[in-house]
């Protein structure tokens, strides 16, 4: 054991002295972050009238447009961004445009915020809301959801405060009485934003798969993998300490990156322990393409070609994983099913419905499959560019 881990430390200094190794496997994750971080301030839309006042209530309706009768203003608690149409002058004739958009398909779906709204809101009562649509939409469906989360827990949160309930909240916890809210969905355990994040970092995992392959080429053209042969050490050990150097690595810069972007874009963690599973299962599925594609590719002088494979493979399992996972992503069954082939979706699913087996298992049955479809007795592939 004490072997293993000097072979081990050994290698994870060598790795670390490559400059693109380091670049690839420790700067590019972070520089992903932070450039994702820029995109959104430089996309962020500008304030408007009717997204000033914004509270822990709001729903931004993006691309959902809602046309507001409320003679009040408790509807700006709730609706936030997107085309909207406020109290006016001529009703009957903007509504009549804002209907003819959804006729044309310019907009998924109207939303009609009855004139009680305000009134209704102030007594306790849950108001009505008007839904327009013509086709069944995903995005209008995931807006209405929030809409009615936001409303009840508004509606909740006031009969608290305006009850007896805050002054008795140390003897209702006392006396181990917990509110449960339970929302209309499918149980997913992370929020959208934290799935989209967790999927970047998996995404980042897997490209790194690019600079596993083009070091094990180049350990083993550069005769340092003949010199490590020749040592004491067994097969095992060698090969051991050099491919968990990689996925040490990996697994650690991933989840500083995860955590980091969790704090930098203010995502509550929920299911850590899944998603430093799924992270481990990605970086061990990383290595085993690395094997593959350095047993298809035997020269350095291949390296180009074989970045370019990896990066192609990496990008495609991505982007299947993202239409089949993402909810408000309507894709034909056909692309579905093929999506199954990306061991990012059976852990996103694992992640969204905290769902282990048989998720982990099929990753773990790909991470085997391709491992031995690449899988090398090292003094073979020492002997494979000669």
């Amino acid at each position: 054991m004490k072997k293993f881990l000097i072979l081990f430390l050994a290698q994870l200094k060598r790795i670390l002295k490559n400059i693109s190794n380091t670049g690839m496997l420790i700067f590019f994750p972070f520089a992903m972050i932070i450039l994702i971080l820029i995109i959104g301030f430089i996309l962020k839309p500008k304030e408007t009238e009717t997204s000033k006042k914004s509270t822990e209530y709001t729903v931004q309706m993006n691309e959902t447009a809602y046309f507001v009768d409320d003679s009040g203003d408790l509807w700006e608690n709730f609706f936030s961004g997107s085309e909207s149409t406020i109290r006016p002058e001529n009703r009957e004739k903007e509504l009549e445009k804002a209907k003819e958009k959804l006729a044309m398909g310019k907009i998924p779906g109207l939303i009609i915020i009855p004139k009680d709204f305000s009134e209704k809101i102030s007594k306790g009562e849950k108001p009505e809301l008007e839904i327009l649509k013509t086709e069944e939409s995903v995005v209008l469906d995931n807006r209405i959801q929030a809409l009615n989360l936001s409303i009840n827990a508004y509606l909740l949160d006031n009969f608290i405060k305006n009850s007896d309930l805050s002054e008795k909240k140390d003897s209702l916890l006392n006396n181990n009485i917990n509110v449960v809210f339970k929302a209309q969905d499918n149980g997913n355990i992370i929020s959208l934003g934290l799935k989209m994040m967790t999927l970047l970092v998996l995404y980042i995992i897997l490209f790194g798969s690019n600079a596993i392959a083009t070091d094990l080429i180049k350990f083993r053209e550069t005769k340092m993998l003949a010199r490590a042969i020749i040592s004491p050490n067994s097969e095992f050990k060698i090969v051991g300490s050099f491919l968990s150097a990689f996925v040490f690595i990996q697994v650690v810069i991933n989840m500083v990156v995860f955590v980091f972007a969790t704090i930098v874009f203010k995502l509550e963690i929920t299911g850590l322990p899944l998603i430093f599973l799924a992270v481990v299962s990605t970086s061990f599925f990383a290595l085993s393409i690395a094997i593959l594609v350095a047993r298809i590719f035997k020269k350095e002088s291949q390296l180009p070609l074989a970045s370019n494979m990896t990066s192609l493979l990496t990008i495609v399992m991505f982007f299947l994983a993202l239409i089949a996972v993402m909810p408000f992503v309507s894709i034909p069954p056909v692309f579905k099913n093929i999506s199954m082939f990306s061991p990012l979706y059976w852990l996103m699913e694992m992640l969204e419905k905290e769902k282990l087996f048989p998720n982990i298992l099929i990753v773990w049955a790909m991470c085997a499959a391709i491992f031995t479809a690449g899988s090398w007795r090292i003094k073979e592939f020492n002997n494979e560019i000669n």
